[in-house]
């Protein structure tokens, strides 16, 4: 009997020091992945920081462009009425909507006249 118990509680002593080596092991790993992230972490941090300059420029220099060439624009082109360029436009796109109506009623028109010959 005592060699059967013995024998258990080797087994478990065995399977704690398993279980404990495996803890260790993977606190060992988590603390290795934690130091990894937090080091890719620093990298890309310092990344964005020495983007920072370089992405304020491009951005300061786009808006001087686009200052620049809408100075150039109010130079080259007088000031307008935009109202009634607008209104103008829309005049003239609906005189061409009417004279593209007319012409397909008159186009029609013929067609038929033309199917009515033929059929009649």
């Amino acid at each position: 009997m005592s060699g059967c118990r013995r024998r258990q509680r080797a087994e478990k002593e065995h399977l704690r020091s398993s279980q404990r080596a495996a803890t260790k092991t993977l606190a060992r790993r988590l603390t290795n992945a934690n130091a990894s992230m937090e080091e890719i972490a620093n990298q890309v941090q310092q990344l964005r920081a020495d983007q920072a300059p370089t992405t304020e420029r491009l951005r300061r220099r786009h808006e001087d462009e686009r200052l620049e060439f809408q100075a150039y624009l109010e130079e080259e082109i007088p000031r307008t009425d935009v109202k009634r360029i607008y209104t103008n436009e829309i005049r003239a796109l609906l005189v061409t909507a009417e004279v593209s109506l007319q012409t397909l009623q008159v186009q029609n028109a013929r067609r038929l006249g033309l199917e009515e010959d033929i059929h009649g």
